[in-house]
């Protein structure tokens, strides 16, 4: 976790922020390792939500939602 967190601007970790419901999350996804971090925002600080190695179904979520984060041309 540590590893991902500290290394949040390497080209092999995709970063994206999401809303779930009132919260808002980051993703720090290392995708060559595939493992993932979350992370909630809270008013003072940042909570450890979960993190995980994904199955190959949560995978394709997860490139569809970071697709889906990256600013339009």
């Amino acid at each position: 976790v540590r590893v991902v967190l500290e290394n949040a601007r390497h080209a092999d970790i995709k970063f994206w922020a999401n809303a779930r419901g009132s919260d808002q999350h980051f993703c720090l996804w290392h995708s060559k390792l595939n493992f993932i971090v979350v992370v909630k925002q809270t008013a003072h600080s940042y909570l450890l939500k979960t993190c995980y190695c994904p199955d190959p179904s949560r995978v394709r979520k997860l490139h569809v939602e970071y697709a889906q984060s990256r600013p339009r041309p």
